[in-house]
C-alpha cells in the first residue's frame, strides 16, 4: 500500500519534474521554467518594481528617490525624507523633533527667539551669534570715538 514508483524506483513525492526544487507531490504549478524564483507551492515569485532600490516595492512607497543605502521605514522614507513634526526641517537633521505647529525655528529645527515690540513681531538672529552683542558695542563706541576726533578737528 504504498506509492507507486517510475523506472528509477522514484515516486511522485521523490520527483521535481520541472526542477524547481518543489517536489511533483506538493507542485501547484507544475511546469515552471528553469531558473525562475518560486514560493513554496512551485509557482513564480512575481517581484513588482523598486525603482530606487530602498527595498520597498515603488506602489507601497511613500518616498521616491531615496539616497542609496540609506535606512527606510516601511512606507520606504528615509529620515532625510521626513519632517515630523512639520516645521521644514527634515527628520534626519532635526534637534528638536517636538517644535511648535506654526514656531519660526532655525536650520536645525530648533524655535528662534522672537523679539516682540508695539509695531512688529521680528526673529532676533543675533542671540545666535556668539559675541555679537560686544562687537556691536565695541563698533558703537569706536565709531563714536572716530566721531568724535572728526568734530574736534
Amino acid at each position: 500500500a504504498g506509492e507507486s514508483v517510475d523506472a528509477n524506483g522514484c515516486s511522485q513525492s521523490q520527483l521535481d519534474d520541472d526542477g524547481d526544487g518543489i517536489v511533483n507531490s506538493l507542485d501547484q504549478c507544475p511546469n515552471t521554467a528553469s531558473g525562475i524564483n518560486v514560493d513554496e507551492n512551485g509557482c513564480e515569485i512575481i517581484t513588482e518594481p523598486d525603482e530606487d532600490n530602498d527595498g520597498v516595492a515603488d506602489t507601497a512607497d511613500m518616498c521616491d528617490n531615496t539616497t542609496v543605502n540609506e535606512p527606510v521605514n516601511a512606507d520606504g522614507c528615509a529620515l532625510s525624507q521626513l519632517d515630523s513634526d512639520g516645521d521644514g526641517v527634515s527628520d534626519n537633521v532635526d534637534q528638536c523633533p517636538n517644535s511648535e505647529n506654526g514656531a519660526t525655528v532655525s536650520w536645525n529645527g530648533c524655535q528662534v527667539a522672537v523679539q516682540e515690540n508695539e509695531d512688529s513681531v521680528t526673529e532676533d538672529d543675533s542671540s545666535s551669534i556668539p559675541g555679537f552683542a560686544a562687537v556691536t558695542a565695541l563698533l558703537s563706541i569706536l565709531f563714536a570715538i572716530r566721531t568724535r576726533k572728526d568734530y574736534t578737528q
